[in-house]
């Protein structure tokens, strides 16, 4: 009988444990979709601003200034770069949420992946008035060089946020069939207690005042997982007082055959007038694209929503391209426009570029279950430049 009672009586406690348990788990799984919802959220409405703040600083870098104007304007677009970053790591925790990261290996070539990760963060280094080094041998590699470039390009930016004076070195060298390629700063040094939490998102050392010029506390969390989707090795040597060393290892590769006339797939045509077809709900965007579109040569036709932009095409010329946003203040969003277009006669394989804010889990799936190119807002116009051209050479 008393084992009988303290079989039931473990029986409860054990019930009841799980129940914490499941409860306990519920309630991070809810708190981690309201976050992710409201990064989404808030990710979309700071960037329909920045988007057209992105877009007039680029026209205004193409009117003739004088110094002064100049030196302001400089300080504006590093001002717009900088919000650009924090929000792009914003941009990578959502879309790692939402699983629709889907890595693309190819070989390419370290040495110049590397250098040109160097070469984009010496102003930063400079600024600090640190010393940032490239030591690497001609070797190539086999990963996906877009997310690789990512984890790269913000242990490289962490290391300079986060050391004080010194130098930053980037390294590569090769172990049998695998790569190591090693970010080493003299900084401050890192105590084996926290070398496991600084991978946790929000999560930032020595910055309790939340400095901005020290980001969010996500670039470790963005390597971290961009790591394990690509299957590398990622590896942190450190103590205080003595500096880090963040290392990542991935599969060597040969050097690939070269292919001819690659140098000249890679210059930039000309736009003078291309018919362009424009959408976007937005009016302060709409007149910054339109305005930059124009600047380049575009002949551009621009609207609010769906209706209108069809209306013109009805009684229009011919399009080159179509440039939409995704949210159009009606029924019918960016995809649905681009698929209406498309079910015209003569225009089945028209160019589309898709823009969006959104960040939304749900969003981000559905865009790329439709195949479709898409850039994310603020837009670069350097990017947007070298897609339109990639895909009018494409057609």
């Amino acid at each position: 009988e008393r084992l009988e009672n303290v079989h039931a009586s473990m029986a409860r406690r054990i019930d009841e444990a799980t129940a914490e348990l499941r409860a306990r788990k519920d309630e991070a799984e809810r708190a981690n979709l309201a976050k992710s919802r409201f990064l989404a959220a808030a990710s979309h409405d700071l960037r329909q601003p920045l988007h057209a703040l992105g877009l007039f600083l680029s026209e205004l870098t193409q009117q003739p200034l004088d110094e002064r104007s100049r030196q302001i304007t400089g300080r504006l677009t590093a001002s717009t770069e900088a919000m650009e970053g924090l929000l792009d790591s914003l941009l990578d925790i959502s879309r790692l949420d939402a699983g629709v990261l889907t890595p693309e290996p190819s070989v390419f070539d370290m040495h110049a992946k590397l250098e040109h990760i160097v070469a984009g963060q010496a102003s930063a280094a400079a600024a600090r008035g640190l010393d940032l080094r490239l030591r690497c041998q001609p070797c190539w590699a086999v990963s996906d060089p877009l997310l690789f470039e990512r984890i790269v390009a913000n242990l490289v930016g962490n290391a300079i946020r986060y050391t004080p004076q010194g130098r930053v070195l980037v390294a590569c060298r090769r172990r049998g069939e695998r790569l190591r390629v090693e970010v080493r700063d003299s900084g401050p040094g890192i105590a084996a207690d926290d070398q496991e939490v600084i991978f946790q998102e929000f999560v930032q050392l020595g910055n309790a005042e939340r400095a901005r010029d020290k980001g969010l506390g996500l670039g470790l969390a963005i390597v971290r997982r961009l790591v394990d989707l690509l299957g590398h090795h990622l590896e942190l040597r450190s103590a205080l007082g003595r500096g880090s060393v963040f290392a990542v290892e991935l599969p060597a590769a040969p050097p690939p055959e070269p292919v001819p006339g690659d140098r000249e797939a890679l210059a930039l045509g000309h736009f003078d007038g291309l018919q362009v077809v424009l959408a976007d709900d937005d009016a302060l965007a709409l007149g910054a694209m339109s305005s930059l579109l124009a600047s380049w040569g575009c002949d551009v036709t621009a609207a609010h929503t769906a209706d209108e932009l069809l209306d013109a095409l009805a009684s229009g010329n011919a399009p080159d391209i179509l440039i939409t946003d995704l949210r159009l203040g009606g029924a019918t969003d960016g995809l649905a426009l681009i698929a209406a277009v498309r079910s015209q006669p003569g225009r089945a394989e028209l160019p589309a570029v898709l823009i969006s804010g959104d960040t939304a889990p749900e969003t981000l799936a559905r865009i790329q279950a439709s195949g479709m190119l898409m850039l994310h807002k603020p837009v670069r116009p350097a990017r947007l430049r070298a897609l339109m051209h990639r895909l009018l050479t494409d057609h």
